[in-house]
């Protein structure tokens, strides 16, 4: 830190604690005496406690002594200043002092400042009714546009400043689709680790969704990984989130990933790094009871606040969504069966046969369209691999279909196994229930004869929005391959959509009194000078720093 008024560069910067018994800031060592301040020197102090800075300065008539210890043996005295500060740095809070010559300049740490201004900040967009957001790993922006109705159901209003994500494909649809992305919104095209922080500005409430793939199981299996941090895009992208949490300071941050990301290296050290930074962190895993979706995919959430705005915060309220489809038939788009989406998968059960009899638990999952679940669909649906979902024709078939297809089965099987298709084939017919176990399926599959008149197909995009309860527009005239890969990549509608009410309830809950401050949390005076001096304002963040360090910068 450079002393503008004297031109000298800092001997030294240290950051310390203000007591939380003896209430005192404590300086000692070599640099205090190459400052100038030697034992038995005389200084003044002066405090500014509305800009938050103390000053001590050497003056010969001076009304303070800098105190020291001798030490004998090595013929050297080490100064000491201990002194109440409490004006500017209560009990507890973290301190920034900058030795340079003749001077010392002791102010919050940037960090304080940084808790300070945030609060400061969602207390004044609380005033307003409204809360500034932005996404990171947006995708098409399933998160960022669930988020925002979850925000709209507490009361409040949500505006998408910016959003980051590295395929411009998936932001050209969400561009053009997304209520939530808008004009003023800005999209950074590019990894994490490349955003320029100068660039974002800050935002209240931030999600984001790291790379997956290294998580996952199926990802740590396909590279032969056994960490996620040995995968090329999960292993560095936490920086670049870090870089970006330096400059949006936001006061919540939402998070989604896979449930084998709670335990990998890299969330345990950004869940302890925010709790550095004094966010408290609940976490939660959510499926599709919550959802109130047929797709059952699990995923771990996490919710961090700032910490004199997160008492009576609770993840566990969120609440199950109402289902809007009770089975897969419900869903389905009419594709009736002269439509050429329909076709065999053969290679994809000879696939499945020789996995099972190599004893890998690698299976086909297809449905008739009874059933009220479905596994849940990937990034990369449109490839159909072997365990990816398929629709049945059976989900179709009429009576006479059905009758037809026993027929065929009389006409060419025989023995036990045609006997159990038969009888299948009748239930199917008499119940009005398609209902079938994936081992019915199996067997009913494993004859020529049915397996040459039954085909199968892939969800269309619109049933897989509808299967993450995802609203339809978002995949509106796109193209299958991106729209399954943007909707795969996604969580459920439900788990954001209901996470950000229950924050948007509590952060609505806040009490913002007349001069802006909030009834809650063990604010430090100079936080609540700040904030009552900056509550109208949209100043930047840098600019509470600016008032700060007026007389001293690095």
């Amino acid at each position: 830190m450079t002393t503008r008024r004297m031109g000298r560069a800092p001997r030294q910067v240290t950051y310390t604690k203000v007591s939380e018994t003896r209430e005192r800031v404590w300086l000692e060592g070599r640099r205090l005496a190459a400052s100038g301040f030697e034992r038995g020197v005389r200084y003044r102090l002066e405090v500014n406690p509305e800009r938050g800075y103390a000053r001590f300065l050497l003056d010969p008539s001076g009304d303070r002594v800098v105190s020291g210890r001798a030490n004998r043996r090595a013929g050297r005295d080490t100064p000491i200043i201990d002194v109440c500060l409490a004006e500017i740095a209560p009990p507890g809070t973290r301190v920034r002092a900058v030795m340079s010559d003749g001077v010392i300049e002791v102010t919050l740490h940037h960090e304080e400042i940084a808790l300070a201004d945030r609060e400061r900040r969602l207390r004044a967009s609380l005033a307003r009714g409204r809360i500034s957001e932005a996404s990171v790993c947006t995708g098409i922006g399933v998160s960022t546009a669930a988020i925002a109705e979850g925000v709209r159901a507490a009361g409040l209003r949500g505006e998408v400043e910016w959003v980051v994500e590295m395929d411009g494909r998936y932001t050209e649809v969400a561009d053009r689709n997304n209520s939530a992305i808008t004009e003023r919104t800005r999209i950074f095209n590019g990894k994490l680790e490349e955003i320029e922080p100068e660039l974002v500005t800050p935002v209240d409430l931030l999600s984001f969704s790291l790379p997956c793939d290294g998580h996952s199981l199926a990802g740590k299996a396909k590279r032969g990984i056994k960490r996620a941090e040995s995968h090329d895009l999960s292993a560095t992208s936490v920086f670049g989130l870090v870089r970006i949490l330096d400059a949006a300071n936001p006061s919540a941050l939402l998070s989604e990933n896979v449930v084998q990301a709670r335990d990998s290296a890299t969330y345990e050290l950004l869940r302890r790094e925010l709790e550095r930074r004094n966010y408290l962190v609940q976490d939660i895993e959510l499926d599709s009871t919550q959802a109130g979706t047929i797709d059952v995919r699990r995923r771990w959430f996490f919710v961090a606040i700032s910490k004199n705005l997160a008492e009576g915060f609770d993840i566990n309220r969120v609440a199950p969504s109402e289902r809007v489809y009770a089975r897969v038939k419900d869903l389905l788009e009419p594709i009736g069966a002269e439509d050429d989406a329909w076709r065999h998968f053969d290679g994809l059960r000879e696939k499945a046969a020789r996995d099972k009899d190599a004893g890998k638990n690698f299976r086909n999952f297809v449905y008739t369209g009874e059933e009220d679940w479905v596994a849940s669909l990937r990034k990369y649906y449109n490839k159909a691999g072997s365990t990816d979902a398929r629709v049945s024709e059976l989900a179709i078939m009429s009576d006479a279909d059905l009758a037809a297809l026993g027929g065929a089965v009389r006409a060419r099987e025989s023995g036990a196994d045609a006997d159990a298709a038969l009888a299948l084939i009748e239930r199917m017919r008499e119940a009005d229930n398609r209902a079938l176990s994936r081992d019915e399926i199996d067997a009913l599959m494993a004859l020529p004869s049915v397996r040459e008149r039954v085909r199968e197909r892939l969800f269309t995009p619109v049933e897989h929005a509808r299967l993450k309860g995802i609203p339809e527009a978002l995949v509106d005239d796109v193209a299958a391959t991106i729209a399954h890969e943007g909707l795969g990549q996604s969580g459920l509608w439900g788990h954001f959509a209901g996470l950000a009410q229950v924050l948007g309830e509590h952060l609505g809950s806040l009490v913002v009194c007349a001069d802006g401050g909030v009834i809650q949390g063990d604010f430090s005076p100079q936080a609540k000078r700040l904030a009552k001096r900056r509550i109208v304002s949209d100043e930047p963040a840098a600019s509470a720093q600016g008032e700060l360090f007026s007389g001293h910068g690095l």
